[in-house]
């Protein structure tokens, strides 16, 4: 039977209601306040409005909380930072007397990760590699990872220890690193960014995000021991990311790089640890936590924002 889905109008609120075949009936919010619901296909239409209009009180809440969570037209947010943006004319002079980041103001040195510059424009960012042989610290083999079976193992992976760890970069040095690139067409002045354009912001946010993710994968395939031949970045609407372990392929939400740098971490690690476990059983959660004890508190950094 073919997916059917409907519009239902709860008091002014528009509900998308989708029949499949699954055993309970959900209702997603999303921060965008669009209301989904997941219903039974063999539920009844006015089945499927009772079921919603049940839930009303809660609709309303949790909607309230994300109008009250919006971000103003003229705002925006990254690395969890919330930007007042100012673009236009008065750019030029403010470049001449604002104080601007700078990768020498950071005491990251020669120690802090460095970025690339490809692929800063597109809808859909590329960069193919195998970030295995990229200046990655050395690692133990992780045999577990190794094994092709370790995936349906029912014995917790071990992760492995790198032998250099490579020391992760605060927001502040994220910013100033792929600030340069953009010198003279963006400065970033306290809860400010000043920018010569839209077009010139959303291309910092694109390369930005390429940038950061890359580095992040360096940063965690060593407790991995598995390929990524391909890390695309683009503008996802339901998820934070995706994994094809088969081909070694990551696929990031350009919307990830607005969160918490901790939030972005687990993101990046949850991703690269499918490519050892094509599922979410305690085994996966087992391999995140040797790793990155606190990954719980992590993902609670998005639910109120």
């Amino acid at each position: 039977m073919a997916e059917q889905t409907i519009s239902l109008n709860l008091g002014g609120i528009c509900v998308v209601a989708s029949f499949k075949r699954v055993k309970y009936a959900r209702i997603r919010i999303s921060p965008d306040c669009a209301v989904r619901a997941s219903v039974p296909w063999f539920w009844s239409v006015e089945r499927a409005r009772e079921f919603i209009a049940s839930h009303k009180a809660w609709i309303e809440k949790t909607l309230a909380k994300y109008e009250n969570l919006a971000l103003k037209e003229n705002e925006s947010e990254i690395l969890g930072q919330i930007y007042e943006l100012k673009f236009g004319e008065k750019f030029a002079d403010l470049w001449d007397t604002a104080p601007k980041f700078s990768a020498q103001n950071f005491s990251g040195g020669d120690t802090a990760p460095k970025f690339c510059e490809s692929g800063a424009s597109g809808s859909a960012l590329k960069f193919d590699a195998n970030f295995a042989s990229d200046t990655a610290p050395s690692a133990t083999p992780n045999t577990n990872a190794t094994n092709a079976q370790s995936a349906q193992s029912a014995t917790p992976a071990t992760p492995a220890t790198p032998a250099t760890p490579a020391t992760p970069a605060t927001p502040n040095e994220i910013l100033a690193q792929n600030l340069t690139k953009f010198n003279g067409k963006i400065a970033v002045c306290g809860n400010e960014i000043y920018c010569v354009s839209e077009i010139e912001f959303a291309k910092f946010k694109k390369f930005l995000a390429l940038n950061l993710y890359k580095d992040l994968i360096k940063l965690y395939l060593p407790f991995v021991q598995k390929p990524v031949h391909r890390l695309v970045v683009r503008d996802m609407k339901t998820r934070w990311g995706s994994c094809n372990s088969t081909k070694g392929y990551i696929n990031l939400s350009l919307k990830l790089v607005e969160k918490d740098l901790r939030f972005i971490h687990y993101v990046v690690l949850h991703e690269l640890t499918h490519l050892i476990f094509a599922h979410h059983r305690r085994e996966f959660y087992d391999f995140i936590a040797r790793i990155m004890p606190d990954f719980k508190e992590r993902i609670n950094l998005v639910k109120n924002r």
